[in-house]
Order: C-alpha cells, then sequence, then structure tokens
C-alpha cells in the first residue's frame, strides 16, 4: 500500500477481520488509509470503505462494541463509498446497518437496490438492534436519505 497499490486494502480489512480474528485492527487499518487513498483510485476506496462497514456490522454484532456512533460512522462511509459508485456489495453491508439502528424500511430500500444492480444480499438471521431512543438524530454528515 504503501507503493501505491491500493487494490489489496479492502483484502487486508477483511484478512485482519475475519482470518486473524482483529476486527477492531481491521477498523483502525480502515480509519488509517480511507483518508490514504488517491483520487484516482477511487475504486479501491469504495471497496475498502465497503469492507469497513462489515467491519463494523461485525464489531457490533458480535458485541465487541455498543457504541452506536459506530453504526452511524458506517452510515457514512456508505454515503462516501455510494457517491464513487453505487454497489450492491455497499448496499448489503448497508441493510445490516440500517437493521441494527431500527430502520427496517432503509434496509429494504437497500435489498432492493442491490438486488436491482444483480447481486441479492444474504440476510443474516441474528442482527443486534441498537436501544429505541439512541437514535433519534442522524449521524452528523449523514443525509437522511441514501441516493436510491
Amino acid at each position: 500500500l504503501n507503493r501505491g497499490d491500493y487494490r489489496f486494502a479492502s483484502k487486508i480489512v477483511v484478512l485482519l477481520r475475519d482470518r486473524l480474528n482483529k476486527p477492531w485492527e481491521a477498523y483502525h487499518f480502515v480509519k488509517e488509509w480511507k483518508d490514504r487513498i488517491p483520487r484516482e483510485n477511487r475504486h479501491n476506496l469504495r471497496a475498502l470503505l465497503t469492507a469497513g462497514i462489515g467491519t463494523i456490522n461485525h464489531l457490533w454484532n458480535e458485541e465487541l462494541t455498543s457504541d452506536t456512533n459506530l453504526l452511524k460512522e458506517a452510515l457514512l462511509w456508505g454515503n462516501e463509498a455510494l457517491a464513487i459508485k453505487e454497489d450492491a456489495h455497499t448496499y448489503c453491508a448497508l441493510q445490516t446497518v440500517y437493521r441494527a439502528l431500527n430502520q427496517d424500511n432503509r434496509a429494504e430500500m437497500c435489498l432492493e437496490k442491490a438486488q436491482a444492480l444483480g447481486k441479492p444480499c444474504e440476510v443474516k438471521r441474528f442482527v443486534r438492534r441498537a436501544p429505541e431512543g439512541l437514535l433519534e438524530q442522524p449521524a452528523e454528515g449523514v443525509e437522511e436519505d441514501l441516493p436510491f
């Protein structure tokens, strides 16, 4: 990555999270590298952000955090990724975040959009839900609506 080959950035996140069982390291990797990937490599940035959303989902659903601000950060990363290019993988990752945030209607829209883009999502049977009342205001910088 330091030599400018960014195509492996998202694979490193998945490796850290899933194979090495170090989801917090994967999260910090995304935070570090998301601003270091240059504009001409936006497709690699989109993949990195999407892997980051998956990492936040992992941290949340495995009860490694109770910080709902991470879920809001996942929405920010999703907006940034979708602004680069609409992608079914990003919508699939976001639908889990929306379920965790008790916004099932938006989760369903993400599922429909992923299907329309040619990739049906694997829907997890269990998504840990955030307590009601904690999420009344959207995160700063998160648009009310995704680009559906």
